[in-house]
Parts: structure tokens; sequence; C-alpha cells
């Protein structure tokens, strides 16, 4: 296993997170008097400081995207979309509200692998059966016994003496839309089936640099359904999901009763577990879900667990649990020994209830402006309306801008994403706040900041709109009142010049800095002797909002900070990678993907976040290699011009890549 230490090289990570404030200011938009509201437009211009990509149509090479920017269609000028800036503005007022987190529902989950560390010893999930008695369910401990199997992604093993291990058929069941395993009599044995099995095959051991140890101690050489055979062992039938190189199923054998757990535990784990379950399921989350339109399976894609139902049915789930490392002493259930669980607390409870609004009784600061989708007919239609942006100086676009990767939202690594490092589990524990990206001064200049040398399916091309193109558009407000569009006015317009929005796509990469400036407030006013409406042009007046009492001063003095467009002006910004020290550099040198994978960065790292508001030249040391063994070599040649590997944060593919049930904003 190769071995990192800390290097000289440091860093600032893109990004940080602005606090959730306290309890939210709700408001009965009835309350409301028509005569202290007020409509009218604002007319703003949109500058670009930084390269800026706007995704518009798409062209497919192969496993790699190339995007035209966005364009009326036929139209030769480029345009930024209203409810691009509209979706900006909204997560910025929000923030400095101290309002919901508007597409977060309470009742969803976040969700982490058995394999990251958090705060205790990281360690696999242990084998359990979850048993219904009296109408009532109870968790067992269990062994484990390998089922060796043969088919489609499993790996060849043998035995310690050579000799080939009893292989068992394994498929998948197109009518009931589940695997299956074959016993000795050629029958189907499905997740969660009672069988009857002979442990008595070979183990198998593993050879590793401080020596060898016993994986195994054996595994199973005899299946049988049950009601034949009965002088056998009893067991209960485990299938997992299809991954490629897997060894084995198993045969789970009842242990002893788990104690100190109770029955609400129990349930709320099972709860949770199904949670996960529903997310393997969701083609929106989960991209290598099984698709029936297909011609034949193939060895990356994953069904969902689907016997899951069945066996739950028949009152007998084997899981995996963990009662120790991973929750203080909570019951967590996991569908495989290194795979994914539930935090059993809700969205609601980690973010201090800030999750969506739904009466129009009950609303946020932002829902009350920009308007929510609430339940039995309690929605409340926005009170704004941005128009498209369209291109007032054309300073030209770049094509076929190959850039870095960019990696999901892990709300699971808690040393960034927790405030103060604790697990979703702990009493007090909450998630860090609203996510913000810091500006890459440096972009604007220097097209290495955010440029790749090599496409691949986790990467993209773009063609991006250059520095100094201008855009203008407006935002038409309808009967809101004068706090709200004061406040409105600040978040577009911000602090000082020196102060920027973040639009687009690649903001980790620096892309993205704008500046807008409201040009001018048309007000409408009502002109009695006419009977109508007409245009009366306001001073545009101070910026200031610290009188306004549904703005959070905290978050305000947070959000004014990473706005800033010098912050972090000479320091380096940039995702964490593991880099290589010279002595490994050199094209004789072969290393496998996964020693200079990013997460080796974070499994090592110990250090927190820093708070946006201290340590504002807080830096991370890059990690580097610094002893490789013969397991760590590959084929696969070092881009070590600088004497580093290129980045490579595409290992939370697939569901990995879904930290939290539905997540639909990235909060």
């Amino acid at each position: 296993m190769a071995k990192y230490r800390k290097g000289k090289e440091k860093f600032v990570n893109p990004y940080n997170f602005i606090s959730i404030g306290g309890p939210i200011r709700k408001t009965d938009i009835s309350d409301m008097k028509s005569e202290d509201l007020v409509s009218g437009e604002l007319v703003c211009r949109v500058t670009v400081n930084t390269p800026l990509a706007i995704p518009g149509d798409v062209e497919k090479q192969e496993d790699h995207n190339v995007y035209k920017a966005f364009r009326y269609m036929d139209g030769e000028k480029v345009v930024i979309p209203g409810s691009t800036i509209r979706g900006m503005i909204r997560s910025e007022y929000e923030t400095i509200t101290n309002s919901c987190f508007r597409t977060t529902n309470g009742d969803e989950y976040l969700t982490s692998r058995a394999n990251v560390s958090h705060g205790a010893k990281s360690r696999a999930f242990k084998p359990a059966l979850l048993i219904k008695e009296n109408n009532q369910w109870k968790l067992y401990e269990a062994e484990r016994i390998p089922l060796v199997m043969k088919g489609l992604g499993y790996k060849d093993i043998r035995d310690n003496d050579g000799d080939s291990y009893e292989r068992f058929e394994y498929g998948y069941d197109e009518e009931r839309k589940e695997f299956y395993v074959k016993d000795q009599n050629n029958e189907q044995l499905y997740y969660g089936d009672k069988v009857r099995f002979n442990s008595g095959g070979p183990g198998h051991e593993k050879k590793t640099k401080k020596g060898t140890f016993k994986a195994w101690k054996n595994s199973v050489d005899k299946l049988y359904k049950t009601g034949k055979n009965a002088d056998m062992e009893l067991g209960y039938l485990y299938i997992g999901e299809p991954i490629i190189n897997k060894h084995a199923e198993s045969v789970f054998k009842k242990g002893d009763e788990l104690k100190g757990v109770k029955e609400e535990e129990i349930l709320k784990a099972i709860h949770s577990l199904e949670a996960v379950i529903r997310m393997y399921r969701d083609k929106a989350i989960n991209r290598n879900l099984y698709d029936s339109a297909k011609e034949k399976r193939l060895k990356n894609e994953h069904y969902g667990y689907p016997g899951y139902e069945h066996a739950k049915r028949n009152d007998i789930i084997p899981v995996w649990y963990d009662y120790e490392s991973y929750a203080n002493k909570k019951l967590v259930l996991s569908m495989a020994s290194i795979g994914r669980f539930s935090y059993l607390k809700d969205m609601s409870e980690i973010t201090k209830k800030h999750t969506g609004c739904t009466s129009r009784k009950e609303l946020c600061p932002a829902c009350a402006l920009f308007g929510m989708i609430g339940k039995n007919e309690e929605s409340k239609g926005g009170s704004l309306r941005f128009t498209d942006a369209l291109l007032c100086k054309d300073e030209g676009t770049t094509k076929n801008v190959l850039l870095k990767e960019l990696g999901a939202p892990r709300p699971s690594y808690l040393p960034f994403y927790s405030e103060g490092g604790k697990s979703y589990n702990e009493k007090d524990a909450v998630i860090r706040g609203r996510k913000y990206y810091w500006h890459i001064p440096k972009a604007a200049k220097n097209a290495e900041i955010y440029t790749d040398k090599i496409a691949t399916n986790r990467n993209s091309t773009m063609e991006l709109i250059n520095t100094g193109n201008k855009f203008q558009f407006s935002v038409y407000y309808d009967s809101i009142t004068e706090d709200q569009l004061r406040v409105l006015k600040y978040v577009l317009s911000l602090e000082d010049d020196k102060h920027m929005h973040k639009l687009g796509h690649g903001k980790p990469l620096g892309l993205g800095s704008v500046k807008i400036q409201v040009l001018d407030d048309r007000r409408k006013v009502h002109d009695f002797n006419m009977d109508n409406y007409c245009i009366n042009k306001q001073r545009m007046d101070n910026n200031s909002i610290n009188d306004i009492k549904f703005v959070d001063a905290e978050a305000l003095k947070q959000f004014n900070i990473i706005t800033n467009f010098d912050a972090v002006e000479n320091m380096e910004v940039r995702y964490p990678y593991v880099s290589i020290i010279k002595e490994y550099s050199g094209e004789e040198n072969k290393l496998k993907d996964n020693v200079l994978a990013s997460h080796q960065w974070f499994s090592q790292n110990k250090e927190k976040l820093p708070d946006i508001t201290s340590n504002m030249d807080k830096t991370f040391n890059q990690y580097e290699v610094c002893e490789i063994t013969d397991k760590d070599m590959d084929k696969k040649k070092i881009d070590n011009k600088n004497g580093y590997c290129g980045i490579n944060r595409g290992n939370n593919r697939g569901n990995n890549n879904a930290s939290r049930v539905k997540n639909k904003n990235g909060h």
C-alpha cells in the first residue's frame, strides 16, 4: 500500500460555507398592506470578469461532452438565460435573509459510505439478520460464509492449494426482477431465502506487505433449499449488487440477538435503510441503474437490491450493521459490508429546520418574494420576473476549451461539510451552511487555472464567454415592500465594485466571476388624473441594509467576505489532489489511478475547514506519495511535467455521487 506525507505546497480549498442562522422569521403574506407595496423595473448590466460558461447545445463524442455557449435557436449572439440569473440571485437572497433551503425536503437524509472516516476508527459493517418475531423486528448477529460464484463480473479465485472452489450458478430472473443462485438440485434461491448448507469448503488467504492473513476461514461447498438435508446447517441467502471482480455472495448463519438495541432504534434504522434503497433505484441519482431496454446486462450496472421487499414480506432480511463507529452508539444499517448508509437525522434536523416552506401563512423572506410550491393549494407565485440578459458589448467567445474535472458535493466528508466536524448523528450536529466559491482573479488571464489536457468521461469541453463581455437584463417587481426592494437591489449590485457574483458552470475552477450593476429603478407610479400608471425613475439610494429586520447580520458579514473578488487573490485556490515527489517522477514509473485519486488526500487530512470569518489565510498542505510498493504500480504513465499527477476526482461516479437522497441544489 502506498504511503503519504505532507508536502510543502499549500492551497486554499475552492469553497467554504456561510453558516445557518437562528430560527427563520416567518411571515403571513395576507398581512401585507397593498398601499405599502411598490412595482417597477430594475435595469441591470452584467460584466464578465473571468470567463463565463453557460452551457447550451451539446455534442456527444463517445464518453465526452462538448458544449456550445447558450444562444437562442439559430441565433449568433450568446445569451444568459433569465432563469440562470434568477437562480443565483435567489440563492444569495436566501443566504443573507436566513431563509429556507428551498429545494430541501425535511424527510430527506444524507448518506455516506462505510469506509469514510467519521472521527472513529474506519471499518466495514458486520453481517446481521433482521427477523420479525411476534410482530416485532429484532436484530441478530450473523456469521458470513462465502458462496463462491461463477458468472458475469465474478473474479476467478483458487484455494490455498491452487484448487478450484465449489462454484454456484448465478442469474437474473426477468419475471421476478430478482437475482438468484442455483443449488445442488438446480433450484433457484433468492435473497433472504432460508437454505441448508455445508460450510466445509476451503478458506482464502490474502497476502499484504505486513504479512498473510486469513480472509475466509471456510466457504460453502453444498447448498440446498430448506426442507431437504435437515442435518445440514441452517442459513439465509445474501445476494448483493453485481460489481466487477466480485468473488462471492454469502450465506448468513444466525447468531445471538444484539443486546441493548430498542425496537424504535431498529425501526428508525430500517426507515433510513429504505431511504438509501430508494436512492439506489432513482434514475436521476444512480447513473448506472439497470435499463431493461438494453440488449444485455453489463458489469457495472446496479439494480437497487431488488429482493429487499420479498425478504421483508418473509420477515427475514440479511443486512449489514454497525452499532459503534458511525453513529455514537446508534444503530446503522447498510445493504453491503462497505456500502452506503443513511444518517438517522433527517434534513430538517441538520439544517435547523430550514427546509422548504410549504404554507402561505409561514413564509421565509425568500419564498415571500420569489414564490414557492406548497401543499394543498398553498403555493405562492413569485413577485419578480427576470428577463434574459442580451449582449450589449461583444468581446467574443473561446471555443473548445477542455475544462478540468469537477467533483460532486461530498456532505459525508465531515471535516468540511459538518459544523465542527461532528457526525450528523450527534446531538447538536448540523450541516456547515450554504456553499459558496472563492473568486480566482488569476483565471481572468491564465487559462491554465481551469483547462486540462486529456478529455475523459469525467470532464467536458466548453465554449467560454470571454472576459469583458457585457449583457443587459431587467428585473420586473410587482407589489413588494420597500424593504424587499432594498435587499433585492443589494443582492444584485453587492457591497461595492470589488464584490462579485459566481455564475454558470466551473465556479471552483475560477470561471463565472461577474459584476452586476443596477442602472435604473423605473418605479411605476399611479396617475390619478389619467387613471393609469407612469414611470418615475428613482434615486439609487445607499446600499446599506443593516437596519432591515429580516436581514441576518452575521450571514451578511460572511457573504461580503466570500464575494470579495480579491479575498484570496495571492493564494493558490484549487481542489485537493495527491502529488508525486520527485524521486518517483519519470515516465518509467507507472502508478495505479487509485494511488493518486483525490480521496487519498481526504483520507489523510485531519484538519477542519476554517470558518470564513477566521483564519482568512488558512491553507492546507498538499499530500505526496512518499512510499510505493510493487502492488501500487500499473501500466499507466504519469504526466509529471511539474512533478505531480493530474487531478482525479472521478471516484464518486455512478450511485456513489449521491451523498444526499434527491439532492437538487448541492447545499
